[in-house]
């Protein structure tokens, strides 16, 4: 199963089984955002969510809700005998806990997209991003940690705990699902997030959301 084949299954399956594991959920004040380096979609889709962001800046400054990005992991078991995803997630969580992350995200999308880039050979990628600037050596002992381990598998353990059968997906405040690729472009997934987070938070404070 690809991260392409992934990213252009079925939204109706994918929501089904996200309705399910969802209903399981508490509510809670997290917007979380499912997403693969390799996948098209996700890469298309990360202008807005900037744009979203800062419309919606206050929410997130102020700690009222917490926005977080996880590199879907899908286990052995889904068809493949190794874990799609889990090299793309070790790169993420490496450049997040080396302060890189932000500053190299577009920069990983497009390496691995238009210049294809291995995700899953990570001496390829310690090279490029050394070219970029990002001390070799210090990603491959980052890269290797335990710390990164944990992180990926925590995000397989919400991948499966999410149902999540395609990327990109936002799940709101366990209550709601967005899935990209249902809209017909990108002006429509921002009106969507807006639009839902403005609902949660008049709902939940008792009164209109002043942004």
């Amino acid at each position: 199963m690809s991260s392409v084949l992934l990213a252009c299954a079925d939204s109706g399956k994918s929501r089904e089984m996200m309705q399910a594991a969802m209903a399981a959920q508490p509510e809670d004040k997290k917007i979380l955002e499912f997403f693969m380096y390799t996948c098209p979609h996700c890469r298309a889709v990360e202008p807005t969510i900037a744009s979203w962001q800062a419309k919606q800046s206050v929410l997130f400054q102020q700690g009222i809700y917490a926005f977080e990005q996880i590199p879907a992991v899908f286990s052995a078991s889904w068809q493949s005998d190794s874990k799609i995803g889990e090299k793309e997630a070790a790169i993420f969580y490496t450049l997040r806990r080396m302060g890189f992350e932000h500053q190299m995200r577009l920069r990983v999308f497009a390496a691995i997209q238009d210049k294809s880039l291995d995700a899953s050979d990570a001496d390829s990628i310690a090279r490029f991003l050394q070219k970029e600037g990002i001390p070799a050596a210090e990603f491959g002992t980052t890269f290797k940690s335990t710390e990164v381990k944990a992180d990926v598998n925590r995000a397989e353990s919400l991948t499966r705990q999410y149902g999540i059968y395609s990327v990109p997906a936002f799940i709101l405040f366990n209550r709601a699902i967005i899935l990209p690729q249902e809209y017909a472009d990108n002006q429509a997934v921002e009106a969507a997030l807006l639009g839902k987070v403005k609902e949660f938070y008049t709902k939940n404070a008792g009164k209109p959301a002043a942004f």
